[in-house]
């Protein structure tokens, strides 16, 4: 997804609380203001599809560790 597309998606049903950096923050705080979406659902976006675009990595790690 790109620009506005990655603020559309739904709402976060169930959550958990992360800690990130204040540059992060600051960066998804400008970006909820600018387009009115929550800071929330444009971290949960962003990290999806991050992890849909390495899953072929991020298996390949997780199998490896499992076999540690």
């Amino acid at each position: 997804l790109v620009g506005s597309e990655m603020c559309i998606r739904d709402r976060v049903k169930n959550g958990e609380v992360i800690r990130i950096s204040n540059e992060a923050h600051s960066k998804l705080k400008k970006i909820s203001i600018a387009t009115g979406v929550g800071m929330n659902v444009i971290a949960t976006n962003i990290l999806d599809d991050i992890l849909n675009q390495h899953t072929k990595e991020i298996q390949a790690l997780l199998k490896k560790y499992m076999s540690l």
